[in-house]
């Protein structure tokens, strides 16, 4: 089965793109370990658009970063395996494409 979502029309999407990333990379630093951060950080980094909505994402990621290093929680590796697998499908796949 395939499901395609369409976002919606209403809101603003640049907005929408923006705290996608900044949320993307947050959850990343929370919650993966060191080198599975890092890897998803450089994957995302050479992924995204090089405009001002993804500049302002990177900027507003790296200015909550103190306050998520406080918070950090690391998963169990099993939990980081699956991450791994999704992150894999999400590469090949055509979703998480960080367009507006």
């Amino acid at each position: 089965m395939v499901a395609h979502h369409h976002a919606s029309t209403t809101r603003d999407a640049h907005l929408r793109r923006r705290h996608g990333i900044r949320s993307t990379l947050w959850f990343t630093w929370l919650r993966r370990p060191l080198a599975g951060a890092l890897r998803r950080t450089g994957r995302l980094l050479v992924r995204l658009p090089r405009d001002r909505v993804t500049a302002r994402g990177l900027l507003d990621a790296a200015r909550g970063a103190p306050r998520v290093a406080r918070h950090r929680k690391v998963v169990p590796p099993g939990i980081e395996r699956g991450y791994r697998l999704l992150e894999e499908s999400q590469l090949s796949g055509r979703s998480r494409r960080y367009v507006s």
